[in-house]
């Protein structure tokens, strides 16, 4: 009798559980919508990564609307907090509400989160249903336009498309932007950056782009490494060639210019990453592991409409890559291109 009535209080928990979660994700359903992040423990490096993702692109969530509940721990210790990303108010000033506890495995069994002991996240629509879960932190281009998929957001691009920017790079930092400025119209950019030239991740991409010289230049890139942080940052640009076959050209970078150039593009000094910028200034694509292929890059610049008209007047050219080469595409003998003019070719494409 007694284990009776053991068995119908855990019943009568687990149903006074599901409707609180019911009840909570109805103050959000329609209005909002969910970022749900799962975590050991608050120093896991996952998590730190995401965790600042999220402040450098604050404004971008709160323009999408996002509110941010995070699981962190498990068991007894596990909390659950929550973070309505606004619009007019610095994080700082947000303050973050703590939820029940008892709703964390609810809420991750809602999702399709993974277990507790690992990292994962998701980002639901207005209508609060699983989605894709990602079980490490995407780059916020992809996240983005993860989220401008959803249908709910045709609209809101459309009334944002009419009305002022709200993240304005306006707000930056004008010595930051003058960083970009040689390169503006002229070359697409290539970043390592790491805590120091040292770091495990950064020796691997180092490596991982031998070879790429030629492929690199041909898509207009330069590539740019930066090391350490504050007082100790440093690092170099590589010019590398854009007909194929002259030699790259190597520049050291101020400590100022290396600290302001993650400022701009809002590059962590912590931790290692490979940044993707366009001719335009802005961030394409953004990788927080060392890449072995460059595929996906090249793949990602090819499919431009600037690029398109690069390769068609390269190809006209008779330029390519020399077999020997790394990287896509063979070339020309030697891999000398006669007739190209590497100042006037550049002016084409600005």
């Amino acid at each position: 009798k007694g284990k009776g009535r053991g068995k119908k209080s855990n019943q009568e928990v687990s149903e006074e559980d599901k409707a609180a979660l019911g009840r909570f994700l109805d103050t959000l359903r329609g209005s909002r919508r969910l970022m749900l992040i799962s975590t050991p423990s608050r120093d896991a490096t996952l998590f730190i990564q995401q965790t600042e993702e999220n402040k450098r692109h604050q404004c971008e969530l709160a323009v999408r609307k996002i509110t941010v509940v995070t699981s962190v721990g498990e068991g007894s210790d596990a909390t659950l907090t929550l973070r309505h990303q606004q619009l007019g108010s610095p994080l700082s000033d947000q303050s973050e509400q703590v939820l029940d506890s008892r709703l964390i495995p609810l809420l991750r069994s809602e999702l399709g989160l993974s277990t507790s002991d690992l990292f994962s996240m998701t980002v639901t629509d207005h209508d609060i249903q699983p989605k894709r879960v990602f079980e490490a932190p995407p780059s916020s281009s992809t996240l983005f336009e993860y989220i401008d998929n959803f249908s709910s957001r045709y609209a809101e691009k459309e009334k944002e498309r009419k009305s002022l920017p709200v993240c304005s790079k306006d707000t930056q930092d004008p010595r930051a932007e003058n960083s970009l400025l040689r390169f503006m119209s002229k070359r697409r950019l290539l970043l390592i950056s790491a805590p120091s030239d040292d770091d495990y991740s950064f020796q691997q991409q180092i490596s991982a782009l031998s070879g790429q010289e030629c492929s690199l230049g041909m898509r207009h890139f330069a590539m740019l490494k930066l090391t350490g942080n504050g007082e100790k940052a440093s690092g170099t640009v590589e010019l590398l060639p854009i007909n194929g076959r002259s030699q790259s050209e190597v520049e050291p970078l101020s400590r100022d210019m290396v600290n302001n150039l993650r400022e701009q593009l809002k590059i962590s000094k912590d931790y290692f990453s490979l940044v993707v910028v366009g001719k335009d200034g802005d961030v394409k694509a953004w990788f927080p592991s060392p890449l072995w292929s460059l595929d996906n890059i090249y793949d990602l610049v090819d499919s431009m409409e600037l690029r398109v008209q690069e390769a068609k007047l390269q190809k006209r050219l008779g330029i390519s890559c020399p077999e020997t080469g790394g990287g896509r595409g063979g070339g020309s003998e030697e891999g000398r291109y006669p007739g190209y003019d590497e100042e006037e070719a550049e002016k084409m494409y600005m």
